[in-house]
């Protein structure tokens, strides 16, 4: 399963990259994030902690690993269980009216399917679609 969703948000590149990549700050423009905490620097290998609000109002909590971080191009994590992986990316591209913004993810592994029982890709590209919303929101 592969979803991924993109938003021109009306800033330039550099401010989106420093919101984006500021998890405590998520719940100020991500209606969905609860809460989220960076333990430790910006840096691959890092986890980030966080509470999203999924479609139904259930609460899901994750806490992946940074992968990548390449400042104002790239912000990507892996989530990983048991039979399970879900690699999370944000990309930034510069716009003529901003920064285009794609969230991308993508399951792996032979529980994959349990994890689209839980979030089907439907669901999560609405999830995605509104989360960037919001940070386009946040700029205006």
């Amino acid at each position: 399963m592969s979803v991924e969703a993109s938003v021109v948000v009306p800033a330039a590149p550099e401010r989106v990259w420093e919101r984006r990549s500021d998890p405590e700050a998520w719940p100020e423009w991500n209606t969905r994030c609860m809460s989220a905490t960076l333990n430790g620097s910006l840096e691959p290998g890092t986890k980030i902690s966080f509470e999203l609000i999924g479609r139904g109002e259930r609460a899901f909590h994750t806490s992946p690993r940074l992968v990548a971080v390449t400042r104002g191009e790239e912000l990507a994590w892996e989530a990983k269980s048991l039979g399970l992986r879900v690699p999370t990316a944000t990309r930034f591209a510069p716009d003529d009216d901003g920064t285009t913004v794609t969230l991308e993810s993508g399951t792996r592994g032979p529980l994959a399917f349990s994890y689209t029982l839980a979030l089907p890709e439907r669901e999560q590209a609405l999830l995605f679609v509104e989360m960037l919303n919001g940070l386009a929101a946040s700029f205006k």
